[in-house]
This record gives C-alpha cells, sequence and structure tokens, in this order.
C-alpha cells in the first residue's frame, strides 16, 4: 500500500515539473522595455466645464410707466456710465412737477398770510392788554363801572385766542408746504427717472424693448437691457463633482479652451469656490469661478469652456 502510494505522489510531481518549465518560456514576439529611473513633477488635475459669463452683468430697468419715446442704443453698443439708453415720455411726468409747483406756491402765499394774520393778532392783543391795565386803574379809583373792566378783560381773552389760532394756523400752513415739497421731489424725480442711463461702463448683451412700446412699472421694474462690464475680464462657472472638491483652493491655475477656437488654450486662476451645492439626476456639484483675460475679445458670453484645474503638484518625485 504504501508503494502504491508514492508512484502516485511522483507522477504528480512530474507533471507539476513539466508545467512549471513551460510556463517561463517567453512567447514568440515579447519584449522588455527597460528606463532609468529619474525624478520628475506630479500634478493632481481636475476636468470640468462651465459657462463663460462676463464680471459683472447688471439688469437695467424702469422705476416709472410710460411709453418708450426712444432707444437710443442696440445690441453689442459700447456704453459709459450716464449714457442714456432710452426715454420715456416725460409729459405726464412734466404736467405733475407743474401741478406741484403751482400748489407750492399757493401754499407758500397761505404762510405768509397766515404770519401776516400772526402779527396782526399781536397787534390787537397788545392794544388789548393797553386798555385792560387803563380799566383797572380807572376801576381802582371807582371811575368806571365793573361792567367796563369786565368789556376789558374778555377783548383781552379774545385777542389770545385768535393770536393762537392764528399760530396754529401757520403750523398746519407749514405743514401743507412740507408736504408739496416732498410729493414735489418725488415727482421730479420720476421725471428724471424717464431718462433711462447705464449704471457702469459696457456693453449691451441684451435689448428687450422698441420705441412705441409702453412698460409699466407698477408693482416691479420691468427689465429693459442687460448691460455686461468690461468683456476683457471674463469669468467661468465651472461644475466641479463633489468629489473632486477636495484641494480645491483659490489661486489654482486653471486652463480651458471653447469649442468655437479648440486651438486656442486659455489661462486663468480660481477665484472662488461657492459654498451653495446643485443637484441633478443624483449628482452634486459646486461652482468654481475662474477669472480669465479675454484680451482679443474672441470669447462671448455662454460659450462652453473645458477646463483643466490644477489642483496640486508634488515636485521631485
Amino acid at each position: 500500500m504504501k508503494l502504491r502510494y508514492l508512484s502516485v505522489a511522483s507522477l504528480l510531481l512530474g507533471i507539476a515539473a513539466c508545467g512549471t518549465a513551460d510556463s517561463v518560456e517567453e512567447a514568440p514576439g515579447a519584449s522588455l522595455a527597460a528606463a532609468p529611473v529619474s525624478m520628475g513633477d506630479v500634478t493632481r488635475v481636475v476636468n470640468a466645464s462651465g459657462k463663460i459669463v462676463p464680471r459683472d452683468e447688471v439688469m437695467v430697468g424702469s422705476e416709472v410707466s410710460g411709453r418708450i419715446l426712444r432707444v437710443e442704443v442696440d445690441f453689442n453698443s459700447q456704453v459709459k456710465q450716464g449714457d442714456v439708453l432710452a426715454i420715456i415720455d416725460p409729459q405726464s411726468f412734466e404736467n405733475r412737477v407743474r401741478q406741484l409747483s403751482s400748489r407750492l406756491e399757493a401754499a407758500n402765499a397761505d404762510t405768509r398770510v397766515r404770519e401776516a394774520s400772526i402779527n396782526r393778532a399781536e397787534v390787537n392783543l397788545s392794544q388789548a392788554e393797553t386798555v385792560l391795565r387803563r380799566q383797572e386803574d380807572l376801576f381802582s379809583q371807582n371811575a368806571v363801572s365793573q361792567a367796563r373792566l369786565d368789556e376789558a378783560l374778555r377783548t383781552v381773552g379774545v385777542a389770545r385766542a385768535d393770536l393762537e389760532l392764528n399760530r396754529a394756523q401757520l403750523e398746519s400752513a407749514l405743514a401743507g408746504v412740507n408736504q408739496i415739497q416732498a410729493e414735489l421731489a418725488t415727482a421730479r424725480l420720476d421725471l428724471e427717472r424717464t431718462t433711462i442711463t447705464s449704471p457702469i461702463d459696457g456693453v449691451i448683451i441684451d435689448r428687450k424693448i422698441d420705441a412705441g412700446q409702453t412698460v409699466q412699472a407698477s408693482f416691479s421694474a420691468p427689465e429693459l437691457f442687460a448691460l455686461a462690464a468690461d468683456l476683457s475680464d471674463i469669468r467661468v462657472e465651472a461644475q466641479i463633482v463633489e468629489s473632486d472638491v477636495a484641494g480645491l483652493d483659490e489661486g489654482d491655475v486653471a486652463k480651458f479652451s471653447v469649442d468655437a477656437y479648440p486651438d486656442l488654450s486659455v489661462e486663468g486662476t480660481v477665484e472662488q469656490l461657492r459654498l451653495k451645492s446643485q443637484e441633478a439626476n443624483n449628482i452634486v456639484t459646486y461652482v468654481a469661478v475662474v477669472a480669465a483675460k479675454n484680451d482679443e475679445s474672441k470669447l462671448m458670453p455662454g460659450m462652453t469652456a473645458n477646463l483643466e484645474i490644477t489642483t496640486d503638484v508634488k515636485t521631485g518625485v
């Protein structure tokens, strides 16, 4: 029995040895490449895509309602701060200013009348008090009756009441003047707002009105124009997947290109990583804002940028 087991074991060892010898033979045509060990840099790059946007974009609206009289600009118009963009028919606002100006003049005249009435009431009171003192002296000498003294007292009381009434009427008139002045200031401001001006230096990227169109600003300011700041300084809002956010910092170098100019490589830097997340199809992303120069004005708002952001560099590896 032992001899039989040994024979079987020897047979298995021989088969294993033959299989090992066959396995180490090189396959036909195989070759090995060798290179010396060297030092270099290792970088971590995040790939992302995003939209090109202006550095600053301002929506210009109207705070007053009316018919558009003229539109002074068009798409792509270069404007400076204070340039006229459009004019709303100012006629009704001018009439309002004239009406309030007339009311203010009348209120000021009424105030002057009240002041004159006060002066008259003060004179009447002074005269009545003089008469009262004379009657008191005569009454003390039994030269006049009690009725004459009472009449003098009544006259003084009426004069004082008349003076207080005129002073109260003057205060009321002054309050009316202040109210009309406030209304007039508002009317003049509304008149100024019929001229729509540019709040910044930039370019018109959207125009939503035409001459003859009526704008309604009853509840909210309707948007008339969209202005972009100097397009030589643009931003890219890149969508960064949450797994790539770690290590992404302000100042990281980003290179990107657009489909319109695939051979144009633009370099920028990460300016901001926004904390607000966005979720679509169960994928969470964050917006990284990349600042870049657009001196040749080839990059336009809305273009899709394909970015490579270098988030980490190891030197001497």
